[in-house]
């Protein structure tokens, strides 16, 4: 249907943005104050991600995490999902997109060097944006 297409269609262009941004990045050089933030600020976002997906009907298990990761990242989430509840609490009929769309173009400004830390966020990234989108791939 029509909202099945803009779906597809907003994740299309979140990832053509985010891989040109790569790109422009890979070749303009990073700050090297900016670049060592990235990770951090990507995690940051997979928790957003993780706490917004608990409030949709088709969440998906918990983010499989380190052990030393867990107490902290149990922390954040929870904290996201109470700013998530609020916002939610707003716009109950579009809130939830609305909220993935917020978190789609800031992942898409966090800088992204090519590191090993972006393949292992990027499924995690990706899995949560499908579960919020109502996105199925096989």
């Amino acid at each position: 249907g029509q909202a099945d297409d803009s779906r597809f269609e907003l994740l299309f262009e979140s990832l053509w943005q985010f891989h040109l941004r790569r790109a422009e990045a890979t070749g303009a050089g990073f700050d090297s104050a900016r670049a060592s933030k990235a990770p951090k600020a990507r995690r940051e976002l997979l928790y957003s991600l993780e706490a917004l997906c608990r409030f949709s009907e088709g969440s998906r298990p918990a983010l499989a995490l380190p052990e030393s990761e867990l107490a902290r990242a149990s922390g954040r989430i929870l904290e996201y999902g109470i700013k998530h509840r609020q916002a939610l609490a707003l716009d109950p009929k579009d809130g939830l997109l609305k909220e993935t769309k917020k978190l789609m173009a800031e992942w898409n400004r966090t800088p992204a060097p090519s590191d090993e830390r972006l393949a292992a966020d990027w499924r995690l990234y990706l899995d949560r944006v499908h579960a919020l989108l109502g996105v199925r791939l096989s």
